[in-house]
């Protein structure tokens, strides 16, 4: 607690579980529960073990030679910040019913032709009594994402350097990080990554075991965009993996003396110089058909039905050849178109050409 000192006299303790303050004719008595100030706050490694485990970390507390480094002007981190962020896989596949959605459209044309979907539900259905028809769409979306932040003492550097040794430049510690360890190797990637993929399929089957035919149709949009920060040097021996707040602002050619029209007009003419934007956007379909004959293949009995005795000689014929009757497959390569409709060039100063 708070002890109002009186006439001067110095307080005197006795380390014990009860200390004893006398001051004046005044003793007052108060219980502690350790002289150990370590114990008296929540422990220092946990503390700094619960910091790393969200992406913090303080290497002065990790390197002796970080004092000596800052001591002899040399430019060293005093705090990172490299949040943890899991990478993203979503898959969906989601059935269309093909067959009720062109029934459901076809109605439109009943505004332009009276009759139309009656029609074309007639021809729907019997298309249903001689094949399979399946359809989906499906997809799927990535996203990768590092991002980083740190203070070092670029600031202190620069204040000293600075004739005027104004404190502003303190500011210049705060940098965002272009360069991650991986592997144990410190490596430029692109702070987000995004993909996605989505696609119709339909497919159309006809025909039995023993003689078939199917095909697939596909549509489908494929995307990408990637982002990565710029180093002043990027590229050479020279970059350090960060972008401190005066290098950004120098990017940007922004300055203090600038008005609001001035500051946007620079950010939107020069922001290409400090973040690299790339993407690309395509379009393919194709198609994917096989057929096959399976003499070893039994009939459906619906055609066993129509004709009496058919499956009876064609299981004679089979087991005089003893199941290996003639069977094949043609099943070529699928035919794929690919258009890309949207790139970007990959530069610092990234264009969309079409």
């Amino acid at each position: 607690g708070d002890f109002a000192w009186t006439n001067g006299s110095t307080p005197t303790y006795t380390a014990s579980t009860t200390n004893t303050v006398q001051y004046g004719n005044t003793q007052e008595s108060a219980t502690l529960h350790n002289t150990d100030l370590a114990l008296a706050i929540p422990d220092f490694g946990n503390l700094i073990g619960s910091m790393k485990g969200i992406g913090f970390n303080l290497p002065v507390l990790d390197s002796n030679s970080i004092l000596y480094k800052i001591i002899t002007g040399q430019n060293v981190d005093l705090l990172t910040y490299t949040p943890d962020i899991p990478n993203i896989d979503f898959e969906f596949t989601v059935p269309v019913d093909l067959i009720g959605l062109v029934k459901d459209v076809s109605k439109l044309g009943d505004l332009v032709a009276p009759g139309v979907s009656v029609a074309v539900t007639n021809v729907m259905n019997v298309l249903q009594l001689f094949m399979s028809i399946d359809s989906s769409v499906t997809g799927d979306i990535t996203l990768d994402a590092n991002l980083g932040f740190g203070i070092d003492t670029q600031g202190l550097i620069d204040m000293k350097n600075d004739s005027t040794h104004s404190l502003t430049n303190l500011a210049n510690s705060f940098y965002i990080a272009d360069q991650y360890l991986v592997n144990g190797v410190m490596t430029d990637l692109n702070e987000l990554d995004f993909a996605a993929n989505v696609e119709f399929l339909a497919t159309l089957g006809i025909g039995a075991p023993i003689l078939g035919a199917q095909g697939t149709g596909f549509v489908g949009l494929d995307g990408a965009v990637s982002l990565d920060f710029v180093d002043t040097n990027e590229g050479t021996p020279q970059a350090d993996g960060k972008i401190h707040l005066n290098e950004a602002l120098t990017t940007l050619g922004l300055s203090t003396n600038q008005n609001l029209t001035q500051i946007l007009s620079a950010i939107g003419s020069n922001l290409g110089r400090l973040v690299d934007v790339n993407g690309e956007i395509s379009a393919y379909a194709g198609v994917d058909a096989k057929a096959w004959y399976d003499l070893n293949a039994g009939l459906p009995d619906s055609i066993n039905n129509l004709v009496p005795g058919l499956k009876g000689t064609l299981g004679f014929i089979q087991a005089l050849a003893n199941g290996n009757l003639p069977s094949g497959t043609w099943d070529p390569p699928p035919l794929t178109i690919e258009q890309v409709l949207l790139s970007t060039m990959n530069n610092p100063n990234a264009v969309i050409s079409i």
